[in-house]
């Protein structure tokens, strides 16, 4: 998603910044966020969308304090402004808006006669971690590239800087402008994602998924890869592999 709406639709802006201002409650579920961000309601304040967007608040909207972590987002303590995460996570909007203007126990009521899902693990877990950013940065490019190949290897970060024959300060300022990441975050979140494959369709002991994408101590991997999806591995294998089972079974 790289689609902004700076300067459109200028009176269904100002028409929402009325109601907001008349104290109505907002709400915006996936995308909608990118709307109520062109308002300027979101700047300061906590916000969520699909995962996906986050390259697009930090380049168009880089005062909203952008969020891909939680499945609800409360930009002010009254709430009177939530925005939801992606896709599904409506269900957990709409769950906290029955709640709210009618009883939580109606809106358990609700959930379990239209199968609604309370996402309480949040969007870390969906999340992919290494995506395609299309930046002008060819130096950078080639780094992306090789680290992509060659991210087992043990001194990973420091090879890739004697690859790209800068200096080591300027290639980590280039590469955190036009990815958004570090070289060492983006080297475990390529690392994350191939142990996410591996859990995702093997049976492999967690420690060796350690060992073949690069970390020697599976503790410390066990602890990078809770900190990027926010489950433990095992955790991640036993939410994901029955959905590659049951399409494979298909």
């Amino acid at each position: 998603p790289d689609e902004h709406l700076i300067g459109r639709y200028p009176e269904l802006m100002e028409w929402i910044r009325r109601q907001h201002e008349n104290g109505a409650s907002i709400y915006s579920a996936c995308s909608g966020a990118v709307m109520l961000a062109e308002t300027g309601l979101l700047n300061e304040c906590d916000a969520t969308s699909h995962w996906g967007y986050q390259n697009l608040f930090r380049k168009h909207y880089p005062k909203v304090r952008f969020r891909p972590e939680p499945n609800l987002a409360f930009a002010d303590p009254a709430g009177q402004i939530v925005t939801a995460g992606g896709t599904t996570s409506w269900h957990d909007l709409a769950i906290h808006i029955i709640s709210r203007h009618c009883s939580p126990g109606e809106a358990l009521r609700i959930a379990k006669v239209y199968l609604l899902k309370w996402h309480g693990e949040g969007q870390l877990p969906y999340e992919t971690l290494v995506r395609n950013n299309p930046h002008a940065d060819s130096v950078v490019n080639d780094c992306e590239q090789w680290l992509q190949e060659h991210f087992r290897e043990q001194s990973a970060v420091q090879r890739v800087v004697r690859q790209s024959k800068i200096p080591e300060r300027t290639l980590k300022r280039r590469f955190k402008i036009a990815t958004g990441s570090s070289l060492i975050d983006y080297l475990q979140n390529v690392r994350v994602e191939q142990a996410k494959r591996q859990l995702e369709s093997a049976e492999i002991p967690v420690d060796e998924i350690s060992f073949d994408v690069g970390y020697e101590d599976p503790s410390f991997f066990r602890r990078v890869f809770k900190r990027k999806t926010g489950l433990t591995p095992s955790q991640y294998r036993r939410m994901f592999k029955p959905v590659l089972e049951a399409a494979v079974s298909q």
